[in-house]
């Protein structure tokens, strides 16, 4: 019983440091990109969007670039992302 409750709790240590990575990514990329400093709080990635939890004029920045960001996002992680709100 508790090799499955291990196998189990393994399951979502796994996709919380795949989450990680992918915000780190994220992160990197707005940097180099826009010179903006995002924190890995501010993000949620679900499904095929990005939600980022900044102010207006970040938020601003971040859109005029986001087709730019989400390419090279989806070709260094090989994900499909298709929208940043």
């Amino acid at each position: 019983m508790t090799l499955h409750i291990k196998n189990f709790l393994n399951k979502f240590l796994k996709l919380d440091n795949e989450n990680r990575r992918l915000k780190k990514e994220l992160i990197e990329i707005i940097n180099i990109n826009l010179n903006l400093i995002i924190r890995d709080n501010q993000i949620e990635i679900s499904n095929s969007n990005i939600l980022i939890k900044t102010t207006p004029l970040v938020k601003n920045e971040i859109f005029i670039k986001k087709e730019g960001i989400l390419k090279e996002f989806n070709k260094k992680t090989g994900k499909n992302i298709i929208s940043i709100n």
